[in-house]
């Protein structure tokens, strides 16, 4: 006799949590939105700026606004894509978590496959790296802090550039540039042993790496 009275006591405690999850959410989003909006108001965004001659090498540049003059760190980023495709202009979202951290964000755009075979690509991604060394204080940036992180192909060229001395050693640096790599979904750190054979990843591989 009791079971009715219960279940409607449960059903608009149900839609109490709920009503009050779907404001709290709703609170949430207009919170983030609002800090998303002012971290945009105060970031300079510089596209486009040329680190090399072919058009591929090309790099841009997200500056969260600082009042004082301490230099801030910097943090390179390597777009994945299978060494073939992806943009450097598709990161203003992970841009956007740095700069609010008070990081500066480099999204690097490099040569492709197959404009980019081997050692074409780890070559642009050291340019990259000795024009941020070179001119990333004129933005407010420490040279002598600089990271460098990368996604799935974008992880391995991060990788490469910072353990293989030759590619940095063209352009007078050391890999200890580099106060940290953080390399992100790459499963391509042996392209010998541990690729999984697949036929058109494979088929990159073979062309980009010989």
């Amino acid at each position: 006799m009791r079971l009715i009275p219960t279940l409607a006591k449960l059903t608009i405690f149900i839609a109490v949590i709920l009503s009050t999850a779907v404001s709290a959410q709703a609170g949430l989003l207009k919170d983030l939105k609002r800090q998303v909006t002012g971290v945009s108001e105060a970031v300079s965004r510089y596209d486009d700026i040329a680190y090399g001659n072919d058009s591929a090498q090309k790099l841009d540049l997200y500056v969260p606004a600082h009042k004082d003059k301490r230099l801030l760190p910097v943090l390179m980023f390597v777009h994945g894509g299978a060494w073939a495709i992806g943009d450097k202009g598709n990161h203003a979202d992970k841009a956007t978590l740095y700069n609010r951290n008070g990081i500066i964000f480099v999204s690097v755009g490099y040569r492709l496959h197959p404009n980019g075979a081997y050692p074409r690509q780890p070559a642009d991604i050291a340019a990259a790296t000795k024009w941020v060394y070179d001119h990333i204080q004129e933005y407010g940036g420490d040279p002598k802090q600089i990271h460098i992180s990368g996604h799935s192909a974008g992880a391995h060229l991060a990788a490469l550039t910072a353990t293989d001395p030759q590619h940095l050693g063209r352009f007078g640096l050391s890999t200890q540039i580099y106060q940290s790599v953080t390399c992100d979904d790459s499963a391509s750190y042996d392209l010998v042993e541990s690729v999984p054979r697949k036929k058109n990843i494979q088929k990159v591989i073979d062309e980009t790496f010989g």
